[in-house]
């Protein structure tokens, strides 16, 4: 963020404005972040975890959270009203992109599924063996 109020302070007519670049929607995007920080706690980690870049006057927000769209919502508001005044930027907007990510699906197997219920309950394996002793 220094780097953009740097800029700034460079720019004598105040009409004009520090034009967006990657690194300054960067910059305003981990400002916005930690000042926001503790309003919206269900989704600033989707967030800080989201890839930003600039499209024109768009910033494009990619995820893999599928929920992100609909918990950001509420916030999306007062999100661009602080963008668009520290950039000095009216038109400046939000688009949320999903990205999908390629997982294998496979069921589990029966050993998979027992050694996971081991980890939870370690005394599985006392009550296996008692039930295992007993004949029906």
């Amino acid at each position: 963020m220094q780097r953009v109020r740097q800029q700034q302070d460079k720019v004598n007519d105040k009409t004009m404005k520090v034009p967006l670049t990657k690194e300054t929607v960067a910059d305003y995007w981990t400002e916005m972040l930690n000042k926001k920080a503790g309003e919206m706690p269900r989704i600033e980690e989707a967030l800080r975890n989201a890839r930003v870049e600039l499209q024109d006057n768009i910033i494009v927000i990619h995820t893999v959270d599928a929920y992100l769209n609909v918990e950001m919502r509420p916030f999306t508001v007062s999100m661009i009203e602080w963008m668009r005044h520290e950039s000095g930027i009216d038109n400046l907007m939000f688009r949320l992109e999903l990205e999908q990510i390629d997982v294998e699906v496979r069921p589990y197997t029966t050993n998979e599924k027992y050694d996971a219920m081991l980890k939870v309950n370690p005394h599985m394996e006392e009550l296996k063996k008692i039930l295992n002793d007993i004949e029906l």
